[in-house]
């Protein structure tokens, strides 16, 4: 059975609980070998080295190679540049619900409208990364 760990706004999570920066590394280092998928939100890309991706903490922070990025529109240029290899999120417009998404294997070139508005929305947002994957 696969299971899902779902971290709204990792940065604020850490923030007042910088012990569980270690319990999150051990889920992004551990988890896939144990079934277990780790899905965060961050607003704001701190560091990056090349696809390492860093989340400061009050202490150690929590490093991870993302497998599919979803960007909606960032506020700087480089933001963007970070997470997807191109500016296009940095151009979109706010509140629009469109964004782009990266997988693993390519860069997400064009923008898509994700529409999220019933009770199930993580299951709606997990089958628009689906479908956008087998692409």
């Amino acid at each position: 059975m696969r299971r899902r760990v779902v971290v709204d706004d990792l940065d604020e999570f850490l923030e007042p609980n910088p012990a569980a920066a270690a319990t999150v590394q051990r889920i992004i280092d551990r988890g896939p070998d144990l079934g277990i998928r780790l899905i965060v939100s961050i607003k704001q890309l701190h560091d990056t080295d090349g696809d390492l991706w860093t989340v400061p903490a009050f202490g150690p922070g929590v490093r991870f190679r993302p497998d599919t990025v979803i960007a909606f529109s960032t506020f700087r240029r480089e933001e963007s540049m970070a997470a997807l290899g191109h500016p296009g999120a940095w151009s979109l417009q706010r509140g629009q619900g469109h964004a782009y998404i990266r997988s693993a294997t390519g860069l997400g070139d064009t923008p898509a409208r994700i529409r999220i508005g019933s009770s199930d929305d993580a299951a709606t947002l997990s089958a628009h990364i689906a479908a956008y994957q087998r692409r």
